[in-house]
C-alpha cells in the first residue's frame, strides 16, 4: 500500500502520528463525557478521590478497547510505520503518567501546548466547569484551548470525583460491572 507517512523521515512520523493519535484522543474522551452510555464505563477513571500516577491505570476494560482500537486504526489506515505505534504510544502512555502523578507543574507559555499536571487536575475536578466537564486532551492541550475546553486556574480543585460518586461502588468487582447494571 502507497503511503506519504510512510516514507517520512521517523522523528516526523512520530510527530504526526502524535498529532493524529491525540487530536483522535481528544473527541474520543469528549465523547466518554457526553455519552450517557460511554460515561458509566468513563467514571470509574473519574472515583479517585486523590491524583496519583497509578490514576493513568483505572479504567474499565470496556473503555480500554474503545480507545485503543478507535485511535490507532487511522494510523494502520494512513500507513504509518510499525514502529511508530510503539512510539506514539509510549510518548503518551508516559505524558498520561506526569498528568496524573500530583505535581503543580504547568510548563509556562507551553502550557498551551502540551498538557501538564497542573492542568490535568481540573479534568478531575468534581465540578464541570463546562457543560460536561474541561481538559480532555491527552498529550497537546491546544485541542481544548482550539475547542474552548481549557480550564486551568490558580489553586486547586476543592474535590476530585463526580457528582453522585458517593453511590459509586468501592469493590473492584462491583465497579467493572456498574455500568451493566
Amino acid at each position: 500500500m502507497y503511503s506519504p507517512f510512510y516514507k517520512l523521515p521517523f522523528i516526523v512520523q512520530i510527530i504526526a502520528g502524535l498529532l493524529i493519535i491525540d487530536f483522535l484522543e481528544y473527541w474520543l474522551h469528549r465523547l466518554l463525557h457526553t455519552s450517557n452510555l460511554l460515561w458509566q464505563i468513563h467514571k470509574l477513571h473519574h472515583s479517585i478521590k486523590d491524583m496519583d500516577w497509578i490514576g493513568n491505570m483505572r479504567f474499565h476494560p470496556f473503555e480500554i478497547i474503545y480507545y485503543k482500537y478507535l485511535k490507532y486504526l487511522p494510523l494502520l489506515f494512513l500507513g504509518f510505520s510499525a514502529e511508530i505505534y510503539l512510539w506514539t504510544g509510549v510518548f503518551s502512555l508516559g505524558i498520561g503518567y506526569l498528568n496524573h502523578a500530583n505535581l503543580k507543574w504547568n510548563y509556562g507559555l507551553l502550557r498551551y501546548l502540551l498538557n501538564s499536571p497542573r492542568m490535568h487536575i481540573f479534568h478531575h475536578d468534581k465540578i464541570n466547569h463546562f457543560k460536561y466537564g474541561q481538559n480532555f486532551a491527552v498529550v497537546f492541550s491546544l485541542w481544548d484551548f482550539i475547542f474552548k475546553t481549557a480550564f486551568m486556574p490558580d489553586g486547586q480543585p476543592e474535590e476530585l470525583g463526580f457528582k453522585g460518586d458517593k453511590n459509586f461502588p468501592t469493590k473492584v468487582h462491583m465497579q467493572f460491572l456498574s455500568p451493566l447494571l
